[in-house]
């Protein structure tokens, strides 16, 4: 095996359907940003699914650099900064950190 993937009309539908859930749970997520209480459990249920069907910790370090490079390429130079840059950081590893562990405890639980 050669570690790529191989397009074919299969993939292609999983894909498309997991691109689609992917945006459908972020947009949730983001709808709950101002209640902790129905964020924590959103994001550990997303962790275990993703637990479940095989994620490791390197593909969420692999989703943030790529992430960060959209984002970067997108809002441009004038708009990140290494403030902006810390700032995502931070947040991406509180979210991932959480993912990665569904069961642990939060200092704010």
């Amino acid at each position: 095996q050669t570690g790529k993937l191989v397009l074919n009309q299969h993939n292609k539908v999983h894909i498309q359907a997991h691109a689609i859930a992917v945006m459908n749970t972020v947009g949730t997520l983001v709808a709950d940003l101002t209640s902790i209480d129905k964020l924590i459990p959103r994001l550990r249920q997303v962790g275990e699914t993703h637990k479940t069907a095989g994620v490791q910790g390197l593909h969420y370090d692999i989703l943030y650099r790529n992430l960060v490079r959209c984002i970067k390429e997108e809002v441009g130079p004038t708009c990140w900064d290494e403030e902006t840059e810390a700032a995502w950081f931070q947040a991406y590893m509180s979210i991932a950190d959480l993912m990665k562990s569904p069961s642990k405890r939060l200092e704010t639980e």
